[in-house]
């Protein structure tokens, strides 16, 4: 981290802090940016890592494609010994997750959950469509920042991204070592023998499972049992009666249990909640 001063940045204080690295905000001549620190260090061997600049590659990919609009702005990156850092706009927002569980700590309302979900599979779809399509992977509360100005959702954290032609690696997992958050990994890719799936499923099964969170205020899944199998991935009931209730059936689609019962393209998820009464 001695690096910084040399580059002309101040730490002003740590933002968050998850398994793979810490942002920091931090300040050079008087513009706040956002800075994450990845540490490859003691990181699950079973997994297999990106390049160190991989996450820097696919966003700036999605930067230019996307025109700026959903994405974080990239500014820099670069390597130091152990750790990755990279440089970018800071958000003044909340995550989905700090929204749902510590600001609003209770159900959504209609406005609330119809915003975020267009929010973010409008974004989804512009990602899935491009040229060369970037599937985040990993689309969980946790790593969607809901800005408090414009309202407008900002995917980050896109350290385990696919994108064709961009250092592509493979997307393992094991019993032990799931890459993704538990609850919003959908089935197919928690079975040993399909833990390779990478494609818009894993994305669009995360939104489903953001859906039912805003539509509960909580999380939906609890798991209790390794293997995982059909009965940990059976949503808790929802909402029957209550302006939530005509999308009930929608996420009930999104987070089936088979693949081949869900939406195939955030554009029909997305049309399905537009035109639910």
């Amino acid at each position: 981290m001695d690096n910084l001063t040399t580059r002309g940045y101040t730490i002003l204080k740590e933002i968050s802090k998850g398994n793979w690295g810490r942002v920091f905000l931090v300040e050079n001549r008087g513009r706040r940016y956002a800075l994450k620190v990845a540490r490859t260090r003691g990181v699950v061997s079973s997994i297999a890592l990106p390049g160190r600049l991989h996450e820097a590659e696919i966003m700036r990919r999605s930067q230019r494609a996307c025109r700026g609009k959903g994405v974080v702005r990239l500014y820099d990156a670069w390597v130091e010994g152990e750790d990755t850092y990279l440089l970018m706009d800071f958000v003044d927002g909340r995550r989905i997750s700090q929204l749902v569980l510590e600001d609003w700590k209770a159900p959504a309302t209609r406005d609330q959950f119809l915003r975020v979900m267009r929010a973010i599979l409008s974004e989804l779809d512009r990602l899935h469509t491009l040229p060369n399509p970037i599937f985040h992977m990993d689309a969980t509360p946790d790593n969607i920042l809901v800005d408090h100005a414009s309202g407008r959702c900002y995917f980050v954290d896109y350290g385990v991204a696919q994108c064709k032609g961009v250092a592509e690696w493979i997307v393992r997992s094991t019993h032990s070592a799931i890459i993704g958050k538990l609850g919003f990994v959908p089935p197919e890719r928690m079975m040993r023998d399909q833990s390779d799936l990478v494609g818009p499923s894993t994305d669009l099964y995360s939104a489903g499972v953001i859906g039912c969170m805003l539509m509960l205020g909580r999380y939906p899944f609890t798991f209790v049992s390794q293997p995982y199998s059909a009965r940990d991935f059976i949503l808790p009931p929802m909402p029957e009666t209550g302006s939530l209730a005509p999308y009930a059936q929608i996420l009930d689609r999104a987070v089936a249990f088979n693949r081949s019962d869900r939406f195939p393209i955030a554009r029909a998820f997305l049309e399905a909640l537009n035109y639910a009464r």
